[in-house]
């Protein structure tokens, strides 16, 4: 089956606000389902996500996903109190992200993001997982004063991890 859909979907409990969907293109075919250019948006939230999902009918063998979009400020409050976290955690900013993941299978897994609030200021980190292993290849956290780096390796139960923080003058 190939084609394009789109719909709104109103009162329902997961949004706070009516959302708008729209798949530019989506193939459903015996061994994958691809989905391509597709966007959401509701108040204050736009996503275009495209994909990929190889084995999906049996037991999933490949997948891969790219996510780009933008969160306002209801729909953070939304996730905050979703969340039931404290306001001293809520971003006070418009936040972009971009997300992008491959599998490879059951075997090992792929993933990027990034997230940027309104500023500068920004967060990104890829990783790799293994069935018997986790891997943060980096992880690396810049507001206008600092930035962090962060690695992190766990294989079975050793556990390894990396820290650096540049201040200024290093910038």
């Amino acid at each position: 089956m190939v084609g394009k859909a789109s719909c709104t979907i109103e009162n329902n409990e997961l949004f706070p606000a009516p959302l708008r969907v729209s798949i530019e293109r989506f193939e459903a075919l015996p061994r994958s389902f691809t989905v391509t250019r597709a966007l959401a948006r509701s108040s204050g939230l736009s996503l275009t996500f495209s994909g990929r999902i190889d084995g999906y009918l049996t037991s999933l063998r490949q997948a891969e996903l790219a996510l780009d979009g933008s969160i306002g400020e209801q729909p953070i409050r939304w996730i905050r109190n979703a969340a039931l976290l404290p306001p001293e955690l809520t971003i006070h900013a418009l936040l972009r992200s971009r997300v992008q993941s491959c599998s490879g299978g059951p075997e090992a897994r792929h993933v990027f993001r990034e997230a940027r609030r309104s500023g500068g200021d920004h967060a990104v980190v890829r990783s790799f997982r293994q069935p018997d292993a986790f891997t943060v290849k980096e992880l690396r956290i810049k507001d206008r004063e600092s930035e962090a780096f962060l690695t992190l390796h766990l294989d079975q139960q050793v556990l390894n991890i990396g820290f650096r923080e540049l201040s200024p003058k290093q910038l």
